[in-house]
């Protein structure tokens, strides 16, 4: 048996080198297919790989939660400081639980300082002492059994200690924070994984938040404390997580316990709105959460891969390696008649079925483990720079991925006996008698399946065509959409101290100095970053409405800054000094929400006092601005009040002269660091930040693009060996024809009606295919375009234009040949 596999194999070999044509066409299908495929099945695993590595996180839950305010649902990543020891205390099967307090959030950004070094840290977040019982790092240095125990104490990442001390031993030293204090570092951890929700650089003991009241006054919430955030159940200020007991069910909790626990323990508590706990499964949430406040999330970014798109992408690899064995099969089913005569020879002189079977098997085996190692090769060599356009840390290493590696070799190993199996068991039927007298054709069945291989891969072809027209013309929707204002030449600067917050409006003064800047406005929030949210009342004339919206400050002239379009009414007016204390600007989606058909003069009741000591209360409606999309498109237009900005401010908004960015920039730097010396500054582009939003969506239009126009060229190399195959064996026909006065159109359209035919039944199929699941997908996109007849037209003609292209190559080699010598041709 084995002196037969060797055999086979080595005449196999021969017969490939020989036929160059053939095996370079089913050998380039097979390793671009399969390189493909083993893209993006290594993307996949990364992207399904998220926060598994954390032990026990099949028993971790993060709790967000949802908030009905009447017909209203608000659900966010966040949840109460209170929460974790309730559902601790209450419920046995929640072993214990952890919380994270974005810091860098609710403190605003500090400044930490060592020696001569200053930072602006915008990752370092609170924590509590079990949050290395939930998560697994790997400590550097320190006790993970006591680092985070004591006030004061600081944990490091890896990437973070290097900033500050390089090759110094950070344990042990002291870390001041601007206004919160001293801190020593207690322990330095691995860097989290790539493939981990957690965005985080350094963490704080928790206990150290009573000592930083002062700061969570001014950062967060005029007058709150810590110790009156761990009894609220109103505030949302952390990422709760819980560790349960197996087999907990979350579903079964909700059912039966929720409803007493909230009545004995929280609703009394909640002033507006009743709360809701979302249990996600720690695995879960890099894939299907996309609630408000997530941790990876800081301004409405749209992120690219969901459980849909796994299903698609894994459909679209193994339509990838379906498409190249097509191509195999297809070829080889149209070489029946020129094989015949080698079958014939080889069974009269004593070969068996099954020796036939094995060495056409063979042949297939051989050619696609050979386009296996090519795939490897294409891989090894494009992967790196793909993974820089992607962002993501992708790599071929055997010896990470050598389950996925070992995978594709079966799978390149079966694809090689399953393309060669068809023609292998048809050639090993036929008669040597049949063989021999040249009257072997392939039968209706043998025609009928390469039709049908025909349709499927134009199919394929023509799908991943008009797929890539529609997401591109979302995306360039998206993109040209009249955003309700103008983002560009908007340069935001950020106030990462204390003292520049406090003295914004001098600063904003100092810049407006230079003729770069015509304008310059305030702020505590900009559009695309996300709000806050509040629950308030109002008096829509037959009801009192209980209503969330996102709230934000502003001061004069930031609206027209940004070039926002008042509907009725009035902005703010700086020497309007009752506007600080009593008005208030709504958007038109608020105006709908609130019922109100005269808003002007309606009045807000807010009980919401910001940082800086403004409180909303009763507030006026002094104008309606029209709607203009704050969040990302994926979301409709929400309700929106602001409030003017008093005397502390986050960000300041300046716009650029036309062709002065260059110099305002080099402005910026050199007067910041007059104002404010030894403090880094920090600024953005507005319009950068907002394109950055859908950043991933241009990423998977690219892969769209690549794969339909990888699927076009596997299907015009299948159609290539076709055509060349059924022209050589029409070169006596061509010649004939061209004798008797046809010209090479005449001929193509001959020779191409079939594969023409095939080809527009394709096209309809994959239409209403394409329809269907398009249609889903922009559905995902509160604001979409619609699809037209072009992506359909344009997938088709794509498909016409590969056939024609296709056959017209070797009609052209045909019709060159002399008649006389054409009409001989066997």
């Amino acid at each position: 048996m084995n002196r037969t596999f060797l055999y086979a194999f080595k005449i196999s070999y021969r017969r490939l080198i020989k036929e160059r044509k053939f095996t370079l066409i089913n050998v380039a299908g097979l390793a671009l297919s399969m390189a493909a495929a083993l893209l993006i099945f290594i993307t996949l695993l990364f992207e399904t790989s998220y926060d598994r590595h954390h032990l026990d996180h099949q028993n971790i839950y993060r709790i967000g939660i949802q908030i009905a305010v009447g017909d209203e649902l608000q659900t966010m990543a966040m949840n109460s400081a209170a929460m974790g020891p309730l559902l601790k205390e209450q419920v046995p099967e929640i072993k214990s639980f952890t919380r994270i307090f974005p810091a860098s959030f609710f403190l605003r950004t500090l400044i930490y300082r060592y020696e001569e070094k200053s930072f602006s840290e915008n990752l370092v977040q609170a924590v509590d002492s079990t949050f290395f019982d939930f998560f697994t790092f790997d400590f550097l240095q320190g006790n993970p059994e006591n680092a985070l125990n004591e006030p004061f104490s600081l944990v490091m990442t890896e990437r973070m200690a290097q900033r500050y001390f390089g090759e110094e031993t950070p344990l042990g030293k002291v870390v001041e924070v601007e206004g919160a204090g001293n801190f020593t570092v207690t322990a330095v951890v691995s860097n989290p994984l790539p493939n981990s929700h957690l965005y985080i650089d350094g963490m704080i003991s928790m206990s150290t938040l009573y000592h930083l009241d002062h700061l969570i006054s001014e950062g967060y919430h005029h007058g709150a404390t810590w110790p009156l955030l761990q009894q609220s159940h109103n505030n949302r200020v952390v990422w709760l997580y819980i560790n349960t007991e197996p087999g907990f069910d979350s579903d079964e909790f909700l059912k039966t316990q929720w409803d007493d626990l909230y009545k004995a323990h929280i609703g009394d508590m909640v002033s507006l709105g009743e709360l809701r706990p979302i249990f996600q499964p720690l695995t879960d949430i890099h894939l299907t959460s996309k609630l408000a406040y997530e941790m990876t999330n800081q301004t409405n970014t749209v992120t690219m891969m969901n459980p849909d798109l796994i299903r698609i992408f894994t459909l679209i690899g193994i339509l990838l390696l379906v498409l190249a064995s097509i191509n195999y099969t297809n070829i080889s089913i149209s070489r029946f008649q020129q094989r015949g005569k080698e079958m014939g020879v080889k069974k009269v002189i004593g070969a068996g079925k099954k020796d036939l079977i094995i060495q056409f098997i063979a042949e297939s085996v051989i050619t696609s483990l050979v386009a296996f190692l090519i795939a490897l090769l294409l891989l090894e060599i494009f992967l790196p720079e793909i993974s820089r356009l992607m962002g993501l840390p992708l790599t071929l290493n055997v010896f990470q991925n050598y389950n996925l590696i070992l995978l594709f070799a079966a799978i390149a190993f079966l694809t090689g006996i399953l393309s060669g199996l068809y023609p292998a068991i048809y050639y090993a039927s036929t008669s040597p008698l049949s063989a021999l007298n040249m009257r072997f054709y392939p039968g209706k069945g043998s025609l009928g399946l390469k039709k049908i291989l025909i349709v499927v891969q134009f199919m394929i072809s023509v799908f991943m065509v008009v797929a890539t027209i529609v997401v591109w013309q979302q995306l360039t929707f998206i993109t040209k959409k009249d955003l309700g204002f103008d983002p560009e030449r908007v340069v935001i600067v950020e106030f990462t101290d204390k003292e520049s917050r406090q003295n914004a409006r001098f600063i904003r003064e100092e810049f407006l100095q230079s003729p770069c800047f015509g304008e310059a406005a305030l702020s505590n929030y900009y559009p695309s970053r996300i709000s806050f949210s509040s629950v308030h009342e109002v008096d829509t004339g037959t009801e009192i409405l209980q209503v969330g919206s996102n709230v934000a400050q502003i001061d004069a002239g930031y609206a027209e800054l940004m070039k926002m379009r008042l509907a009725e009414g009035r902005f703010f007016d700086q020497e309007n000094t009752s506007d600080y204390y009593n008005a208030a600007l709504i958007n038109r989606a608020a105006q709908r929400i609130f019922q109100w058909e005269d808003p002007l003069g309606q009045h807000i009741d807010m009980n919401f006092a910001w940082p800086d000591g403004t409180f909303t209360g009763n507030r006026i409606v002094i104008g309606v601005m029209e709607d203009f999309h704050f969040k990302s498109l994926t979301r409709p237009i929400e309700p929106m009040i602001f409030f003017p900005m008093a005397d502390q401010a986050d960000y300041i908004s300046l716009r650029i002269a036309e062709g002065k960015t260059a110099e305002a920039l080099t402005f910026l730097e050199e007067k910041w660091q007059e104002i404010r010396q030894g403090y880094p500054i920090k600024y953005f582009f507005l319009d950068q930040t907002i394109f950055s939003m859908y950043r991933s969506q241009h990423i998977l239009s690219m892969f769209f693009a690549a794969f339909a126009l990888l699927c076009i060229f596997i299907a015009f190399l299948g159609l290539y060996g076709l055509s060349a195959y059924s022209i050589e064996q029409r070169t006596r026909e061509i010649g004939i024809r061209k004798v008797l006065g046809a010209n090479i159109v005449e001929i193509v359209s001959l020779l191409a009606k079939e594969f023409l035919i095939l080809i527009t039944l394709a096209g309809i199929l994959a239409s209403g295919i394409a329809w269907i699941f398009l249609n889903e997908w922009l559905s995902g996109f509160a604001y979409h375009t619609h699809i037209g007849v072009i992506p359909f037209i344009a997938g088709l003609l794509s498909a016409y234009v590969i056939a024609l292209l296709a056959v017209v190559v070797h009609v052209y080699k045909a019709t060159r040949l002399n008649p006389a010598v054409a009409v001989r041709y066997e």
